[in-house]
């Protein structure tokens, strides 16, 4: 599982984190490590949910469109 959603993690931590700075302004810090343990447990389970909604759909439809079996009667 945590396999699977290793990439959608890789992209969205800076975005997140950047974004928990930007709405928290300054607390981020004060409640630290709690907000880091807050952000890794938000983190993992929206890549967890952008892997099953998004990535598997998508990849199965490009698989389907660009992996159609050639016909060899056609020259």
């Amino acid at each position: 599982i945590l396999g699977s959603a290793s990439y959608p993690m890789y992209v969205l931590h800076l975005p997140l984190a950047q974004m928990a700075h930007f709405v928290a302004r300054n607390r981020v810090e004060q409640f630290a490590p709690l907000s880091g343990i807050l952000l890794v447990i938000f983190l993992l389970w929206i890549s967890l949910l952008v892997e099953k909604e998004y990535d598997i759909p998508l990849r199965r439809w490009l698989t389907q469109k660009f992996n159609r079996p050639k016909n060899r009667s056609q020259p």
